[in-house]
């Protein structure tokens, strides 16, 4: 899934309109199981979306140690009485 660089990190409406996010998938079920072609196809959608949540994660997970160190040089400045950062 291909997301446009925008502010915002991740795009929620995509992730919302993902078929693999969907709760109401069905298999059709053949003589011997579920329909081993959408199966596959589903699960192929499903690891695309995870890896793209990972790596999504992985980048927030950078921006708020960085927001945590900002954080904390601000308010060590704070205490030791300095008004800039």
């Amino acid at each position: 899934m291909d997301t446009p660089a925008t502010d915002a990190p991740h795009d929620a409406d995509a992730m919302e309109a993902s078929s693999a996010f969907k709760n109401d998938i069905t298999f059709d079920v053949k003589f011997r199981g579920y329909d081993k072609t959408q199966v596959e196809d589903y699960l192929a959608a499903l690891t695309v979306d995870y890896n793209d949540i990972c790596a999504q994660c992985d980048v927030l997970e950078h921006e708020n140690a960085g927001l945590r160190a900002l954080l904390s040089r601000v308010g060590r400045s704070y205490q030791s009485g300095g008004a800039s950062s």
